[in-house]
């Protein structure tokens, strides 16, 4: 554990100084495949059609078909009677296949001498064919990833997560227009239930304008003027080509400051149900253009933007919570408030083969933002002497995720996260980072890491933590899921319960991270931890809901925490 933790400690600022002008190139390059030597490939095609994704599904759940998982070699001198299926390849032939081959999420590639008497079909791969290799039926590949949900050996498509809103709309020659109903954000001690509700605009097919205007109505009980209770979405797209749009937006509207830990849902319940606030949050006014790219057929979007906006504190209101309804929220954090102009630029690569339930692929997101100026600084120097003129600041995010099914009942989930200042220097409040928490660390309490922001508070009209946390962060989550085969083969041979050992998965996972700010940056603010924290715990999945213990294996306060999780923890 000990060479753990300091091979961690001593990369941690690497990732944060170093890979910040690497990955962004790296991304680039990561989704074209190398062409093997003396291989052929074949002419690729780009969207699935429906019939396709039907048939290789079908083709893969027949209890017939030869099936594989990851890398896979057919010998030559192998004959394999019937179909063969592979998910998540690559495959190899250089035997005799007598049915078709489907390759799902994986390359194919023939090699001299191999012989297959049906199809061959790449989703999500390409297929390749040596010279002397030989198919006797029709060749097909298609560059889209197909997302699916495994269940046990059979599998079924998993589309993309849909927007979280209810919608009603109608098809004009001229394209769309649709009314949109959703939850905005998460359910909160500031906004209550943020409602949004406003119409949507599609004109044109093939490049497309998209308007949308949005009204958010906050439905907590407070103090503030009724103007606070509305805030505003205006978002504009532009489509030049399919793969490159222009964009637009105007707002008004309460941003947390970190959101990555938990989902909207989770954050909302734990609101609603236990009166518990896992956010800290600020009111965010402005607007800002870009411009991003992305194939429809690739899992890669990458993005840049101009925004111009005032940030600025707010206040906790007393929206309703079932348990614990009379107690107080705890205060929110002080944010440098003003003018805050700022360039950002962000890549996104998504191969998940299911977004709600992932266990295979990668998601990687990268994210650089350059303070350009404005009047960003210090509410008030007697409150905060800790905190200068922050308009000029240099912040990165990189996280990374890697799914990987071992067999068809385990899998294996690592994420790294790297946050921070990238020039040392001290960020505003609204974009520093914590740890501590169900979402990040969960032996540890929620912000048990940040720099010391919350070991007092300040007095303007009300109570206020005087900063949010620390500039830099580093974490890595290691996670080991599998269900119980020998239970399934009894249910199944019984014929009863199949459908609930399937949903069931029991899980290990192992966190370590750290929080810090640099001493020259600090002014006053606590330096956060010098190591690295570190727990483990132990879980059981029934389907989407998860129940863990995690202890900490470090410091001396050795307690353990049961939490629940909505969704897949990584």
């Amino acid at each position: 554990m000990m060479i753990m933790k300091n091979l961690w400690r001593a990369s941690a600022p690497i990732l944060l100084h170093v890979i910040t002008p690497i990955l962004f190139a790296l991304l680039l390059s990561a989704v074209v495949a190398t062409r093997p030597l003396g291989a052929q490939q074949t002419a690729m095609q780009t969207l699935i059609p429906d019939s396709t994704i039907e048939r290789v599904i079908a083709l893969y759940n027949r209890d017939a078909t030869t099936r594989f998982t990851g890398e896979t070699r057919i010998a030559s001198g192998t004959v394999l009677t019937g179909d063969v299926a592979a998910l998540n390849g690559p495959l190899e032939i250089a035997g005799h296949v007598t049915g078709d081959v489907v390759v799902i999420n994986g390359d194919v590639r023939l090699l001299q001498g191999a012989v297959v008497d049906g199809s061959v079909t790449a989703v999500g791969g390409t297929v390749r064919l040596d010279e002397g290799a030989r198919v006797i039926g029709a060749v097909m590949s298609y560059r889209e990833l197909l997302r699916l949900r495994a269940e046990g050996q059979q599998i079924s498509h998993a589309r993309d997560v849909d927007e979280t809103a209810v919608s009603t709309g109608h098809d004009f020659v001229f394209g769309r227009t649709d009314i949109l109903l959703a939850m905005r954000g998460s359910y909160n001690r500031v906004e209550g239930l943020p409602l949004a509700i406003g119409p949507r605009f599609t004109i044109g097919s093939s490049t497309p304008t998209r308007l949308q205007a949005i009204m958010i109505y906050r439905f907590a009980n407070g103090d503030g003027a009724d103007i606070d209770r509305v805030g505003y979405f205006l978002r504009g797209d532009q489509y030049i080509t399919r793969q490159l749009r222009f964009e637009g937006r105007v707002y008004r509207e309460i941003s947390a400051i970190e959101d990555w830990d938990l989902s909207a849902r989770e954050a909302s319940l734990a609101a609603f149900l236990l009166h518990h606030d896992y956010r800290d949050h600020y009111e965010r006014r402005g607007w800002s253009i870009g411009a991003g790219i992305r194939h429809p057929a690739m899992p890669l979007d990458i993005s840049v933007q101009f925004r111009d906006e005032k940030d600025q504190s707010v206040t906790p209101n007393d929206p309703i919570a079932l348990m614990r309804n009379g107690d107080e929220w705890r205060p929110e954090p002080l944010v440098a408030e003003g003018r805050l102009q700022s360039v950002s630029a962000s890549i996104d690569y998504d191969s998940r083969n299911d977004q709600r339930d992932p266990a295979d692929g990668w998601f990687i997101r990268a994210f650089i933002e350059k303070g350009l100026g404005g009047s960003l600084s210090a509410t008030e120097a007697s409150l905060l002497p800790t905190l200068p003129t922050v308009d000029e600041f240099i912040a990165a995010r990189f996280d990374i995720r890697r799914y990987a099914r071992l067999t068809p009942y385990s899998r294996i989930a690592l994420r790294i996260i790297a946050s921070g200042s990238l020039d040392g220097g001290p960020l505003p409040p609204q974009r520093q980072q914590t740890l501590g928490g169900e979402g990040s660390l969960p032996a540890y309490p929620l912000f048990a890491f940040d720099c010391g922001a919350r070991r007092t508070t300040v007095e303007r009209g009300r109570e206020f933590y005087p900063y949010y946390g620390c500039d830099r962060l580093a974490i890595m989550q290691l996670e080991f899921q599998a269900g119980f085969p020998f239970a399934r083969k009894i249910v199944e041979h019984v014929g009863v319960g199949s459908w609930l050992i399937n949903s069931v998965r029991w899980a290990a996972f192992i966190d370590t991270g750290r929080a810090w700010t640099e001493s020259d940056s600090r002014n006053g603010r606590a330096g956060g931890s010098d190591d690295f924290a570190v727990d483990a715990g132990l879980g059981l999945r029934f389907g989407p809901l998860g129940i863990y213990a995690a202890v900490p294996l470090s410091g001396s306060d050795h307690k353990y925490n049961v939490f629940i999780r909505l969704g897949p923890r990584l």
